[in-house]
């Protein structure tokens, strides 16, 4: 049994496989900067790749040395800082501090070069004061009509507003902006891979020893996207072992050349005859319903996936995060599921269905079901008020984004089954959901836990079981968070609760839109 988060690929636990996975896996040379070793062939680089190469190497080292230079001038701020507020405290009156040396210019911005805010009661005070010593009758009613104006409400609202715009006003802005390489980390972000990339079979990409080699679900530290074409990154946590970041393929320049290669790959379909004016007609209407993303999954497969923006994600300690379980039939989600709400009934819950069939004698409504009308139903469902819904016996069944949120409420943690279509519609909610693969094992090895159940499955079953395993991970494998192969359902067990524990204990990557 074997976790993987996201990385593409998907192994039974076996240390017959790991040791033959080590022996036959080929070292990876994407570190390679400039001069190509010996063992890899001696070739000599073109005069105008040698020069690219060049140009991208003194770039990086030139952002290398203002990172480095930046994270000195931090260091020595920091120090400033500390400094500067031991000898900002106002020394005692009569005590000379002789560790207070003013720099010629330099002016101190703390409370005493505020501007001189003036209190109401302050005012008021003054003006009766002026008042009695004025022997003037005349000056004496002008300081009366004074303080009527003073003592009027409207007034003191707008004395109080000129306080606080004054005060505001008086604090002077830095004179250099707080990061000085604010543009350079505009440009810095991570994502995450939907794709392989090797860049050895590249022909486009500028220097193949600079490549840098990935799989679908690693993170990515985009460090420069000054060129739209080639991106320099990291692989998340490699940026102390790599001397140089690697180039990656754009986004732009990814999306284009798949859409290339798709076209081309239509265009190379042997056509039937007789069946071509139908096959543009279903064509036609397929795309037709695309805009529907609810509602088709084409939607998904349309879409040409490259790259999505991650941030870190720790939940909060009253707000778990809902744990999605997807997997084909006969991998054991639902047992899973099961088991951990039976073991664990304080601390896991299942989101209470909808429906719109009639309650039976020992139901109740809102904790077996929740009741509704067809017509409140097929609303709700219009509304995008359903993570997933469907008929059965002619009656509608379907899962609400309320019911999954009064378990999140509840300092629960909510566990869903789900079909593969829903995780659009999941994903784009504002659940924070924690999406797990439940993979099927070997054919060999899926017989033998299907038999345990008592099952006795036919071979083109378990061919469809693996198939349809396989049409998943490659059609919604970007929406999963990581992967277990069901080898055994207790080590399955184990490793679900390690992955769902993991969260209280560390961040998690999520996309960057989840958190704006």
């Amino acid at each position: 049994m074997t976790t993987s988060h996201m990385n593409g690929h998907m192994t039974e636990d076996s240390n017959t496989d790991v040791k033959n996975a080590e022996l036959s896996e080929p070292p990876r040379h994407r570190e390679m900067a400039v001069d190509c070793p010996g063992e890899l062939g001696c070739r000599t680089l073109p005069v105008r790749r040698s020069a690219q190469l060049e140009r991208i190497r003194q770039q990086q080292e030139d952002m290398r040395r203002r990172r480095e230079e930046e994270e000195r001038k931090q260091e020595l701020d920091v120090n400033a800082s500390m400094r500067l507020k031991k000898l900002s405290q106002n020394p005692k009156i009569g005590i000379d501090n002789p560790t207070f040396d003013p720099v010629e210019g330099h002016v101190h911005e703390g409370p005493s070069n505020l501007a001189k805010v003036l209190e109401l009661d302050d005012l008021l005070s003054s003006l009766k004061h002026i008042q009695h010593s004025l022997v003037d009758s005349q000056s004496q009613e002008d300081i009366s009509v004074v303080l009527q104006l003073v003592q009027n409400t409207d007034f003191q609202n707008a004395f109080r507003v000129h306080n606080s715009v004054a005060i505001n006003m008086s604090k002077a802005s830095p004179p250099f902006p707080l990061a000085a390489n604010a543009q350079d980390l505009s440009q810095e972000v991570h994502v995450k891979a939907h794709f392989d990339y090797d860049p050895s079979d590249d022909p486009y990409v500028p220097c193949r020893e600079l490549g840098l080699s990935f799989q679908k679900g690693d993170i990515l530290h985009i460090i420069s996207q000054e060129d739209p074409n080639w991106w320099q990154a990291y692989r998340d946590g490699d940026e102390d072992n790599q001397p140089l970041a690697g180039l990656v393929p754009g986004k732009s320049f990814q999306q284009q050349r798949e859409a290339m290669k798709q076209t081309i790959e239509e265009d190379k379909e042997p056509e039937k005859s007789g069946k071509l004016w139908c096959a543009k007609k279903n064509k036609k209407k397929r795309k037709k319903v695309l805009y529907n993303a609810n509602k088709n999954d084409d939607f998904d497969n349309e879409e040409i996936l490259t790259y999505e923006e991650m941030a870190l994600y720790h939940q909060p300690a009253n707000r778990k995060r809902p744990i999605a379980l997807i997997g084909p039939p006969n991998c054991s989600q639902n047992e899973l599921r099961q088991r951990l709400m039976s073991n664990e009934a304080d601390r896991f819950a299942a989101a209470v269905p909808h429906t719109t069939r009639n309650r039976r004698d020992n139901e109740v409504n809102g904790r077996d079901y929740h009741f509704v009308s067809r017509q409140v139903f097929e609303a709700d469902v219009a509304a995008g008020k359903f993570i997933e819904s469907g008929e059965f016996e002619k009656n509608l069944y379907g899962s609400s984004t309320d019911s999954v949120r009064q378990v999140i409420n509840s300092s629960k943690i909510c566990l869903l089954n789900l079909h593969t279509q829903s995780l659009k519609v999941l994903r784009s909610s504002d659940l924070k959901p924690y999406i797990i693969f439940i993979a099927p094992p070997s054919q060999e090895r899926l017989r033998a836990l299907l038999t345990k159940e008592g099952k006795n499955p036919k071979p083109e079953e378990l061919r469809d079981i693996i198939e349809k395993a396989r049409e998943m991970e490659q059609n919604y494998g970007h929406y999963f968070d990581a992967a277990i192969v069901n080898t055994d359902q207790d080590k399955a067990y184990q490793e679900l609760l390690r992955l769902i524990n993991k969260l209280d204990t560390e961040p998690q990557w999520v996309p960057s839109s989840w958190l704006r």
